[in-house]
C-alpha cells in the first residue's frame, strides 16, 4: 500500500512536539525522551534522532506514546 504522507524531518517532528508543550527531559545516545503533562498525566515520547526522516509508521508510534 502506497505511503499517504510524506516523511518527517527531525526539525518538523521537534516542532510539533514544541507546539505540544512537550520539553526534552532526557537523552541517551541517539535516543532522546521529551515530556510533557497534561490533565495531570504524564506523557512520554522517546524519539530516535538517528532515525530521521521519519516514516508513517515511526511517527505513528510516537503519536501513541504521546
Amino acid at each position: 500500500m502506497p505511503r499517504k504522507y510524506p516523511p518527517l524531518t527531525l526539525a518538523e517532528v521537534l516542532t510539533i512536539l514544541r507546539w505540544w508543550k512537550f520539553k526534552e527531559d532526557r537523552s541517551s545516545g541517539s535516543h532522546h525522551q521529551w515530556k510533557s503533562t497534561r490533565e495531570g498525566r504524564p506523557f512520554l515520547v522517546t524519539v530516535d534522532y538517528a532515525k530521521a526522516p521519519f516514516d508513517e509508521d515511526l511517527i505513528a508510534s510516537m503519536v501513541r506514546q504521546s
